[in-house]
């Protein structure tokens, strides 16, 4: 697979698209907030799997597994890296809306 950043906005959030790979479509938003004492990092991910239903059929039990366990990875890298964010509220719990 193949991917490249399509928009930057600088201090605000960047995009990358897939430009080649398994999916028909992939575009995945960073969003970079700063908030007190940090930084909130919302990701939001639009995809579209090949293969019509098939393609429908393997997402609930092979794509969506793959991409919360990325987004798991990423989290708990930065998190290793830079500390867990202390302050918790609504806005900074993960939330895992895929639907």
């Amino acid at each position: 697979m193949e991917f490249t950043i399509k928009y930057l906005k600088e201090n605000d959030y960047f995009i990358i698209e897939q430009k080649s790979g398994f999916f028909e479509f992939w575009n995945h938003r960073h969003k970079i907030t700063p908030i007190k004492d940090g930084v909130l990092i919302e990701d939001t991910i639009h995809y579209k799997n090949p293969w019509g239903l098939i393609g429908k059929t393997i997402n609930m039990g092979i794509v969506l597994p793959k991409i919360k366990h990325m987004l798991a990875f990423k989290y708990n890298r930065l998190n290793m890296i830079f500390g867990e964010y202390k302050y918790k509220n609504e806005k900074t719990d993960k939330n895992w809306n895929f639907f």
